[in-house]
């Protein structure tokens, strides 16, 4: 006849099993973490542009967005004002530095009183923990925002032709 309880051998054998589906499920969460942060500010350089556009068509004024390591920030820009309210991180609750970020805009992004893109550029972002890649690019002088995958790692340089579609998205 059996007591009740479990034996030495049956309580082992489910701790490591439960350890293993944790450690499983740790691994699996970082890297899916990591790859919405880049989907996160990958959306944000998008947003920013938006921001930009919409800024310059609701003042009638051409303005200005630059890029930097942080993000969109309103610039001067000769002809142009700051773009008023477009402003926009490229991370939000993040820690600094989790998202690698590289881009090919010259100088500041220009956007006419019609919203009209003056200046073009290519924005790539990435992170350490996956090998996810995404770009934004903006054409002139349309100002046709596309987010893709890039087809490759992130470069000092990146290359709009390097900004592929994705099906995902």
């Amino acid at each position: 006849m059996r007591s009740e309880g479990f034996t030495l051998a049956e309580l082992l054998v489910s701790v490591a099993v439960i350890g293993m589906m944790a450690v499983l499920g740790l691994d699996g969460g970082s890297d899916q973490l990591t790859r919405m942060q880049v989907e996160a500010a990958a959306r944000r350089l998008a947003v920013g542009l938006e921001r930009g556009r919409d800024a310059a068509e609701r003042t009638g004024q051409g303005c200005a967005l630059a890029l930097g390591p942080d993000g969109w920030r309103g610039a001067t820009a000769p002809g142009a004002i700051p773009c008023e309210g477009a402003d926009t991180p490229l991370t939000e609750g993040l820690l600094p530095g989790d998202v690698v970020l590289a881009s090919s805009f010259a100088g500041p992004s220009r956007f006419t009183a019609n919203g009209l893109a003056i200046d073009g550029g290519t924005a790539v972002v990435g992170h350490a923990g996956t090998e996810l890649v995404r770009c934004v690019v903006l054409s002139a002088p349309l100002g046709v925002i596309r987010v893709g995958r890039y087809a490759g790692a992130v470069a000092p340089r990146p290359l709009p032709e390097k900004c592929l579609p994705d099906s995902s998205l």
